[in-house]
């Protein structure tokens, strides 16, 4: 189970978006901080990457051979777990691999019940790569362009998706 626990802030400014489309009035601010948040929604889920710094917590009920974290790239990871006896532990013999924590040796054991290991990590980019800065708002700027665009096709920006691609999670 995935928690989120700090959300992430949405890294492009309004003034940034203005000078990008070239508007010089604050009476479609709203819009655009919205067209903004859902560009940043896109390449979250595009790239299936933490893009912003972020802090969500992991919970399994046992720990695996390897804890494989979704959300790339980690900033910090935080490992907890109840012991056999109950009593909550921290596991610090661990070593972060891109997105997958390696013990050590081995993990400890522990009680049997849902959700005995707890890994909390911080997850993002601290500043955005420029590349993906660029692709939204490129799709900024394309949602702000067609804003009434209807129908079964949905609108795509090929140069958004290919400065994204780089950077998608396997």
């Amino acid at each position: 189970m995935l928690e989120l626990v700090t959300a992430p802030t949405n890294p492009l400014e309004l003034a940034e978006i203005k000078a990008h489309l070239r508007i010089d009035v604050d009476a479609e601010d709203a819009l655009l901080q919205a067209y903004s948040d859902a560009a940043f929604d896109y390449a979250e889920q595009f790239t299936r990457r933490a893009l912003a710094t972020q802090t969500w917590d992991l919970f399994l009920d046992k720990f695996p051979a390897v804890i494989s974290v979704p959300l790339p790239p980690l900033q910090s990871v935080t490992v907890t777990y109840t012991d056999t006896a109950g009593n909550v532990q921290t596991f610090e013999d661990f070593t972060v691999a891109g997105s997958h924590i390696v013990p050590g040796t081995n993990f400890p054991p522990t009680l049997d019940i849902p959700h005995a290991v707890k890994v909390r990590f911080v997850a993002g980019y601290p500043e955005l790569p420029a590349s993906v800065r660029i692709a939204m708002l490129l799709i900024v700027g394309d949602l702000y362009e067609h804003r009434e665009a209807q129908g079964l096709k949905l609108y795509r920006n090929d140069t958004a998706d290919a400065l994204l691609w780089p950077y998608r999670a396997l």
